[in-house]
Parts: C-alpha cells; sequence; structure tokens
C-alpha cells in the first residue's frame, strides 16, 4: 500500500474530488493569512471552479448566498492576492482631525487677538504671509471656537440659543400648514353634515 499522502476537498457526503494543486495552495495559504470570513468567501470561489462546474446558481444554493453575492467576491477575487477577499472599511483612509501644534494655535490665537474681526480666511492668508505656512481654514474656525476668541461674545451667544431655540421650534412648511388646515376644514365639514342629517331625522320623526 503507497504511502503517498493525498488531500481531498469534502463539500458533502455525496461530492468528493481528488485535490487540484492550485486550489489546495491557496486554502492552505488562506489559513494563514485570513479571517475566518474570508476563509469562507475562498471556500466559495473554490466550490465554484471545481465542484460546482462554474456554476454560479449552484454555488449559491450549495452555500445558502445570493448568487449576486458569489459574483461580488469573485470579481474581486484575485489569485496573486487572497487578501482581496478581506472586508474593507467603507470609511476614507485618510480623516480630518484637528491636529493643531501648539505653535500653530499660538500663532491663531494671537492673529484672532490682533484682528478680532476678521474672518478665517482672511486670517488665512494673514498667516500665510507672516509664517509662509499654508494652513487651512478650519483650523482657524476650531481655534476660535475652542477659546471663545469673538468679538462680540454676547451677540454669538444671543444666536446660539436663537439657533437652538429654532431647532427645538421649526417652522412648518407650507404644504404642511395648508394640508392641517385641509384636514380641519374636512373635520368641519364631517360634523356640520352629521349635524344636519341628526336634525332632519329628529324633524322626520316629529312630523311621523
Amino acid at each position: 500500500m503507497s504511502n503517498q499522502h493525498h488531500d481531498y476537498f469534502l463539500y458533502s457526503q455525496d461530492e468528493l474530488i481528488a485535490p487540484l494543486d492550485k486550489w489546495s495552495l491557496f486554502r492552505r495559504r488562506g489559513k494563514d493569512i485570513l479571517s475566518a470570513s474570508a476563509q469562507l468567501k475562498l471556500e466559495w470561489i473554490i466550490f465554484y471552479h471545481t465542484v460546482g462546474g462554474k456554476n454560479a446558481l449552484k454555488t449559491a444554493k450549495h452555500f445558502g448566498i445570493n448568487p449576486k453575492t458569489l459574483h461580488k467576491w469573485k470579481g474581486r477575487f484575485n489569485e496573486k492576492n487572497l487578501l482581496t477577499l478581506e472586508e474593507h472599511s467603507r470609511s476614507p483612509e485618510k480623516t480630518r482631525t484637528r491636529d493643531i501644534s501648539s505653535a500653530q494655535r499660538e500663532r491663531i490665537r494671537r492673529l484672532r487677538k490682533q484682528h478680532i474681526k476678521w474672518g478665517k480666511m482672511k486670517l488665512r492668508e494673514r498667516y500665510k504671509l507672516l509664517y509662509g505656512e499654508y494652513i487651512s481654514s478650519w483650523k482657524f474656525q476650531v481655534v476660535i471656537e475652542e477659546e471663545h476668541l469673538y468679538f462680540d461674545k454676547s451677540k454669538i451667544k444671543k444666536q446660539r440659543i436663537g439657533r437652538k431655540h429654532a431647532q427645538k421650534h421649526a417652522k412648518k412648511r407650507i404644504h404642511t400648514l395648508l394640508k392641517e388646515k385641509k384636514n380641519k376644514l374636512s373635520l368641519a365639514c364631517r360634523y356640520c353634515n352629521f349635524c344636519l342629517i341628526s336634525r332632519w331625522i329628529s324633524l322626520s320623526s316629529y312630523c311621523n
């Protein structure tokens, strides 16, 4: 009896196939570098190309997935890079962070106090002229808001209170008001009709 060892892909009791070198290597490699969910997607693709006979419906039915899902990952799959089967975050790789250095913050604070009535765009241009460095206007906005570097603090406070009040008591749109008015009139008309019918029934009963 030969001691030669063979690997087999066992998907069910009725489906047993001899190993294919390429796919067995992919499976072994995947166990080392892929997450459990990515390894499952790799199994979909191996089944599709082997037992499934490149039949997407048969493969999807076997694993209980949508054929569109199979096609999606089959399209992403790259034999040279199995990591293409991993889920990728939809959030942007680079997000804007408030990375304001202490030197930038001090310069912004000084400029703002010197030109308290200037807007952030004008302050940015002045900053670039003085320090030879371009920084985004949102950094000025952050420092101004965090340190309350406003020209008229009482006015800003009133504006904030007004915005909060407006949010709590949002004005209704015209079509909403018209719809409510229409509903009220409809209810009023129904009430009037009910009164008239009741009165007519009463008179009819009296006459009889």
